[in-house]
């Protein structure tokens, strides 16, 4: 899968969910509803090794509104939004299209791969066995001094790298892998059994780290080093 495939993918995946919502929709009307928006194919054989079929029905995303927050002196007029001098919050945002089919899969023990341009459906076990590369560029968390290079926006640069050389800082590599593996999915990381590997290099002076690990793993590792970049 090129770059520009995989950058389209993510593009659509985190925009709103435009599924319906509707309870014990089946894995078969997803995937029809999400072939209007992007490619997409159910690994049927590993969906009947779990006892499940393209009819299986999913559980339908949980919303749930947050309850009013009552005033402290318990006069409930100072908390109506007619009284409020400010306006009120603003809506919150809509569950994007990953979000929603993560918590919709999750519920039969499914979840999606991205895969030769597409979106793929299949179950935990087989994803964990379905690695993508990812090259991410990690040289602010290393040496501060660096200025970050984004080849495509994200921080990462797929399957393209030239001259490895022994990383150094390899205090600053460590910790940083270490707040990976042990916080996002850890029993995928090598160091536990897993297939998952991360690999600290260096190339042209510049820091980063190869991972190999499933798409839904990747774009955790993605979200956490650009919320540590900023």
């Amino acid at each position: 899968m090129t770059v520009e495939q995989e950058r389209h993918l993510l593009e659509i995946l985190r925009a709103p969910s435009p599924l319906e919502s509707e309870n014990g929709i089946s894995v078969q009307r997803i995937a029809e509803q999400l072939s209007e928006h992007l490619p997409v194919v159910i690994d049927k054989v590993a969906l009947e090794e779990l006892g499940l079929s393209t009819e299986t029905k999913l559980l339908d995303r949980v919303l749930m509104e947050s309850p009013a927050v009552s005033s402290a002196s318990g006069d409930a007029s100072e908390d109506r939004w007619w009284d409020r001098t400010s306006a009120p919050p603003s809506a919150a945002p809509r569950l994007t299209l990953l979000g929603d089919l993560a918590l919709r899969l999750d519920s039969s023990d499914l979840e999606i791969v991205l895969l030769h341009g597409r979106v793929v459906i299949t179950t935990s076990e087989h994803a964990a066995e379905m690695n993508t590369v990812r090259m991410y560029e990690v040289s602010p968390l290393i040496d501060p001094s660096t200025d970050p290079v984004r080849p495509d926006g994200h921080g990462y640069r797929a399957n393209r790298y030239q001259g490895i050389g022994d990383p150094g800082a390899l205090s600053e590599y460590d910790r940083l892998i270490q707040t990976i593996q042990e916080t996002l999915d850890p029993d995928c990381w090598e160091f536990l059994g897993g297939e998952s590997t991360i690999r600290p290099i260096n190339i042209r002076d510049r820091h980063w780290l190869v991972v190999s690990t499933p798409t839904m793993t990747q774009l955790k590792v993605q979200a956490l080093l650009d919320r540590l970049n900023q």
